[in-house]
């Protein structure tokens, strides 16, 4: 690698060993894998569902495994073929949670002796499919499908199937550019997935909720809050608000608040202001200032304190 990367040159009237078709084919494999590793991460990225078999007399002690592919942490495609597979686990220690597991084989295939002199044409790259009564000790090499727990009839039978251990893949980005970005859940309709996007410029916009786990920070460059909201601006005034959609005849009205916002004294300034609906159908409204905190109800009418 300190040379350079080699590939193969081709030129007219050259003659071939089988060691070029080789070093065609490994530079071309190498690159491949090169890029898997570092633009994806490792894990499924496709497929490998489990089912437990179904109709077995006296308890499923096997589980039925769907095509898919994914990628161990050399970057290498671990495929099943279209029509998946069986996984016998009746012959596994009895009672014992069973790790299903995939990774990287390959083998020779098709053979041939066409020319006088027997040889196989291919390699066939797959995944290879394995119980384990432990832990695999690198996961990265040896994936996890899922964790079988297995209780009935002599502790052969399947009871429950934990995928808690099972990685996804994923990829590596810098810098990133994007119209939009919609985070999927699987067994939520696609009608319910959260989307980041730019409505305007400078702006981005979330469609669905959003919680946030720790404080959140607001113009504070290179600070950590230091509460769970922390807003630091100069352009105040700061206003949290809510205008609820009231059942039946409202009682409160957006004029309401706008009404109040604009009625506040000027001294009172720069402030910040929080209103929204109490349980009653008025609206509570809040302003701080440095002289102290300040409030409003309304209800049908202006009330200023």
């Amino acid at each position: 690698m300190s040379n350079g990367i080699k590939r193969v040159h081709f030129f007219d009237h050259q003659f071939l060993h089988a060691d070029d078709f080789i070093a065609e084919q490994e530079y071309h494999k190498e690159m491949r894998w090169c890029h898997n590793r570092r633009l994806h991460t490792w894990g499924i990225a496709q497929g490998y569902q489990l089912e437990v078999a179904k109709d077995t007399p006296g308890g499923a002690t096997g589980i039925n495994i769907s095509a898919g592919t994914a990628y161990d942490q050399q970057g290498r495609e671990l495929v099943l073929p279209p029509k998946g597979m069986y996984l016998e686990m009746e012959q596994e220690q009895a009672g014992a949670d069973v790790y299903v597991t995939i990774s990287y084989y390959e083998e020779e295939t098709d053979p041939t002796d066409e020319s006088g002199v027997t040889g196989n044409t291919r390699w066939t790259e797959r995944a290879w499919v394995e119980p384990l009564t432990t832990k695999p000790a690198d996961p990265g090499q040896q994936l996890i499908l899922a964790r079988v727990e297995r209780k009935g009839r002599e502790g052969t039978v399947i009871t429950n199937v934990d995928l808690s251990d099972r990685r996804r893949a994923g990829f590596v980005a810098g810098e990133l550019e994007a119209r939009s970005l919609t985070l999927s859940l699987e067994g939520v309709d696609s009608n319910q997935w959260p989307t980041l996007h730019c409505e305007f410029p400078g702006r981005v916009d979330v469609t669905g909720d959003l919680q946030v786990t720790g404080n959140v920070s607001i113009g504070t460059p290179k600070e950590e809050p230091i509460g769970m909201l922390d807003i630091k601006t100069s352009a105040l005034p700061v206003v949290i608000r809510n205008y609820p959609e009231l059942p039946g005849d409202p009682v409160v009205e957006k004029a309401h608040c706008e009404a109040l916002w604009a009625s506040l004294p000027s001294d009172s300034l720069p402030c910040l202001v929080l209103w929204g609906v109490r349980d009653d159908n008025a609206v509570a409204f809040y302003y701080f200032t440095e002289n102290g905190v300040y409030r409003a109800l309304i209800q049908g009418q202006q009330v200023f304190p």
